[in-house]
């Protein structure tokens, strides 16, 4: 009806253009058709068309300024924050109607902790969407039982036994149920169970005799001290982690994983957590010329032994674009009695990877970050964004943000390294990096970006030789982040009024540190500033300080703490922004 309604309104505004063009030659000397036909058609068209939008799509009913609020929730996609939309839905009756009609808006929370409440009527709002389950702190078994009543329901299931109420049966039934399925809705699933050392083989959560899960759409897969045989060849993400190197994971056989992973063709991440077979079985398949290749793969995660890492990595093949995380820190213990010893020991070792830090032969690698964290090293490699080469002309770049430009814990590095090692002084630093540069074929003149993080009891002072080479190691440093360092070791980084200039980090031109540094410092902080931008050439542009104390809550820089007034006085004028101590 719809459609046969706006056929005849357009034949009729065709006839009305008609119209008009004939009474501008004069040849209708009546109004009054053209009057009805205008009246139709200027008038009565558009609210027709008004209200057939309002029936089809119940967002055109809404207020701009809430269409506004529901378009940027969308790009952002933050439905989990439910408690924005009810306040705008109890006081717009429209967008209420909207929200309920929204089935997939309430899909993904249904089951989230912080709604275990009203799960049965966030259940009864998400209509027919595919639901996300996840049950690693439910509470109460009554929403046990609910989430198990809807399994089949789910697109995602996620329960960590470990973190969660529900016990190891609760992870049995769970699989009990998608193994009489189908489950076709089902694209991401995660279990974890407490390890068992009295768990036998035939384990029903253990074992890999039993028949696949009907999952035809399933792409994520995440198993913890499990093992639930699926279609691995429609898997686009796999992580298989057990708890420990002693216990024998579900699969032992070295060919038998070589088999499975034989048929993961199209994985894009792939993480391992002491699921590899041992060294001496691994070298039986490279005698046996076997070979698994991943072409898809964007991301591997290994955490092992790096001697068995590197027996594995003989045998694989994945794209030079492929970004590593090797996480040895648990089994590089320096009372090991197997496999290398000292850090640079291992550091060398790291040359079977030289692969993925090139190319065309030449390094990509740009940035640089070092963080110790208790007395584990951690190492994190970034790539330039062009990806090219890395070379002095792109380090020397202008930076245009205050904000820091990479962090590598927040993305994925190219290339990160976890080591069960300390470093006590700088010269251990030196030392370390040196080491890295050389067996990488890392250009020290092409390193842009470096983000120390070595805790407070690390010392920064570049007053003796070991401190000096740690700061002049990597000339070529356009953006440096330091955390852990006083104002004192500040000024002596940055100073640029002795006669030598800007000795260290000549060429930066942001600096961003994450420090408590008290507010009655800062004057003093101000003046080192001052003077690197004075006299070393213009350089530094950008300085953002995370730490200061007695800020208030709401402050600006324009608007309130007069002690920061004196930035905008710099020149060259340096760009600053402050932020709270959390």
């Amino acid at each position: 009806m719809d459609r046969a309604l706006i056929q005849q309104f357009n034949a009729l505004a065709q006839r009305t253009r008609q119209r008009r063009e004939l009474e501008r030659r004069g040849l209708i000397p009546s109004q009054e058709v053209v009057s009805d036909a205008d009246f139709f058609t200027r008038d009565v068209l558009p609210l027709y068309f008004l209200a057939v939008n309002r029936n089809r799509s119940p967002l055109v009913r809404l207020p701009p300024e809430l269409l506004r609020i529901i378009l940027l929730e969308a790009i952002w996609e933050d439905r989990k924050r439910l408690n924005k939309w009810f306040r705008h839905g109890h006081v717009c009756h429209d967008l209420r109607s909207v929200l309920l009609g929204m089935h997939a808006l309430w899909a993904p929370v249904v089951f989230q902790w912080y709604n275990a409440q009203a799960s049965q009527e966030l259940l009864r709002r998400a209509g027919p969407s595919p639901i996300t389950i996840r049950m690693s702190y439910m509470r109460s078994e009554e929403q046990i039982r609910l989430a198990l009543g809807v399994l089949l329901r789910a697109r995602s299931i996620e329960l960590q036994a470990l973190l969660a109420m529900p016990t190891d049966a609760t992870v049995n039934a769970i699989v009990g149920i998608l193994r009489r399925g189908p489950c076709p809705l089902l694209e991401e699933l995660t279990l974890g169970i407490d390890p068992s050392p009295e768990s036998p083989p035939d384990h029903p959560l253990l074992s890999s005799d039993f028949p696949n899960l009907i999952a035809p759409r399933l792409r994520k897969l995440s198993l913890n001290n499990v093992f639930i045989p699926v279609d691995l060849s429609v898997l686009t993400h796999l992580r298989l982690y057990w708890s420990s190197a002693e216990t024998i994971p579900a699969i032992a056989d070295a060919h038998t994983f070589f088999d499975m992973l034989s048929r993961c063709g199209n994985l894009e991440e792939l993480t391992m957590q002491c699921w590899l077979p041992l060294h001496e079985d691994l070298r039986e398949l490279q005698a046996e010329e076997r070979c698994l290749t991943f072409p898809r793969l964007t991301h591997l995660n290994l955490r092992h032994d790096l001697q068995t890492i590197l027996e594995f990595w003989k045998i694989i093949f994945i794209p030079p674009s492929a970004t590593l995380y090797l996480d040895v820190a648990a089994f590089s213990s320096p009372d090991s009695e197997d496999g290398p010893d000292t850090l640079l020991e291992h550091t060398r070792l790291l040359c079977a990877f030289i692969a993925h830090t090139q190319i065309g032969g030449a390094s990509k690698i740009s940035k640089l970050a070092v963080f110790q964290d208790g007395k584990d090293l951690e190492v994190h490699l970034g790539a330039t964004e062009e990806g090219q080469p890395a070379t002095p002309e792109l380090a020397s770049r202008p930076r245009r943000s205050t904000e820091p430009s990479w962090d590598p814990r927040l993305g994925r590095p190219t290339f990160t390294f976890l080591i069960d090692r300390r470093l006590e002084l700088p010269a251990d630093l030196v030392e370390f990096l040196r080491c890295l540069c050389d067996v990488l074929k890392l250009r020290a003149h092409s390193i842009d970006t470096l983000y120390l993080g070595l805790h407070d009891y690390f010392p920064l002072v570049p007053d003796d030789v070991d401190g000096d080479a740690l700061h002049t190691l990597l000339p070529a440093v356009a953006e440096l982040r330091l955390e852990y360092i006083g104002c004192a070791d500040v000024e002596r980084l940055l100073d640029a009024s002795s006669e030598r200039g800007c000795h260290y980090y000549p060429h930066v031109q942001a600096l961003h540190l994450r420090c408590p540094m008290p507010s009655e410092e800062f004057d003093t902080f101000v003046n080192v500033v001052e003077r690197r931008a004075k006299y070393g050439g213009g350089v530094l542009r950008f300085v953002s300080v995370n730490g200061i104390k007695d800020i208030d809550e709401e402050y600006e820089l324009d608007k309130e703490a007069p002690h920061l007034e004196r930035f905008k006085d710099i020149e060259p004028h340096v760009q600053f922004d402050v932020y709270k101590r959390k």
